[in-house]
C-alpha cells in the first residue's frame, strides 16, 4: 500500500509477515509496491523481520529507510543500490558485524545503529563523508578508529552506553562537532584536543572514569550543557563557570 503525503510516496506496508508450522515469524519476498522507483520515503519498521529480502535493492530512490525494533541480524548487499538514501534506522535490532554495505551510499547523512549487538565500528564508516550524525549508542564497541578523524561533516555523535575506554586520535578535527555524547562508558581521560572543538554545545561525559579534566575544556565558549557526574574527578576547573 502506497500513501501520498505532501506530494512524497510513502510505503507504509511492504512485506507480508507468515507464521510457519514451527510458529516461527519469518518474512515473505513479495512486494506489495508497483512502481518502487516513486518511493521515497520506506517504514519497515515493527514487523519482526529477521532479514531484509533482496528486492530491497529495487527501491533505488529511496531517502530514508525505517527499519527499527526488527530482529535483523546483517544488511543485504542489494541495500547498496540505495545511492540517494540519506538517513537510515536500524534501532532496536540484533546486528552484530558492523554493516559495511552502509559504508557505499555515499549520500547518507544519518546513520542510527543504536541498540543492537556491535561489538566494533568498522574504519570504512569514515567513507560516509557526508554523514552528519552518528548513534552506535548502546552497543558493546570497545574502540573506535582513527579513521573517524575524517568524519569532518559530524555535527553530532553518540557512542554512549558502550565500553570504549579512549576517544580516537584526531578527535579535534571534527570542527563541525556540536553534540558528542560519551555517557557510560569507561574513558579515563579527557583529551586536550576535546577543547577545540570550538562548535560543541552538548558534552556529556557523564558515568565513566576520568580523574581530571584539561583545561582546555574551558575554551568551549559555546557550551551550553555539560555533564560529568559519576566520574573521578577530584577537581574542576574554575574556567568551567565561564563555559556553562
Amino acid at each position: 500500500m502506497i500513501k501520498t503525503l505532501n506530494g512524497v510516496s510513502t510505503l507504509l506496508l511492504l512485506f507480508s509477515i507468515l507464521t510457519n508450522a514451527q510458529s516461527n515469524q519469518r518474512v515473505e519476498n513479495d512486494l506489495f509496491c508497483e512502481n518502487p522507483a516513486t518511493v521515497k520515503i520506506l517504514d519497515l519498521s515493527n514487523k519482526q523481520m529477521t532479514k531484509i529480502p533482496p528486492e530491497i535493492g529495487y527501491f533505488v530512490n529511496v531517502e530514508k529507510l525505517y527499519l527499527k525494533n526488527n530482529s535483523i541480524v546483517s544488511l543485504p548487499i542489494e541495500i547498496t543500490n540505495l545511492t540517494k538514501l540519506k538517513e537510515i534506522y536500524l534501532t532496536n535490532n540484533l546486528i552484530q558485524r558492523f554493516p559495511i554495505e552502509i559504508c557505499k551510499l555515499a549520500c547518507l547523512e544519518k546513520l542510527d545503529l543504536n541498540k543492537n549487538k556491535m561489538e566494533y565500528v568498522s574504519p570504512s564508516v569514515a567513507k560516509l563523508s557526508k554523514l552528519k550524525k552518528l548513534d552506535i549508542s548502546f552497543n558493546k564497541i570497545s574502540d573506535l578508529p582513527v579513521e573517524m578523524a575524517g568524519m569532518i561533516n559530524l555535527t553530532e555523535l553518540n557512542f554512549s552506553n558502550n565500553t570504549v575506554k579512549t576517544f580516537f586520535l584526531g578527535i579535534e578535527n571534527l570542527r563541525n562537532l556540536k553534540v558528542l555524547n560519551a555517557e557510560k562508558n569507561k574513558i579515563e581521560v579527557c583529551p586536550v584536543e576535546i577543547g577545540l572543538l570550538m562548535n560543541l554545545t552538548t558534552l556529556n561525559l557523564n558515568q565513566n572514569k576520568i580523574t581530571v579534566l584539561p583545561e582546555e575544556i574551558g575554551n568551549l565558549s559555546k557550551l551550553g550543557y555539560l555533564n560529568l557526574e559519576k566520574n573521578m574527578i577530584k577537581k574542576y576547573l574554575h574556567q568551567l563557570v565561564n563555559v556553562l
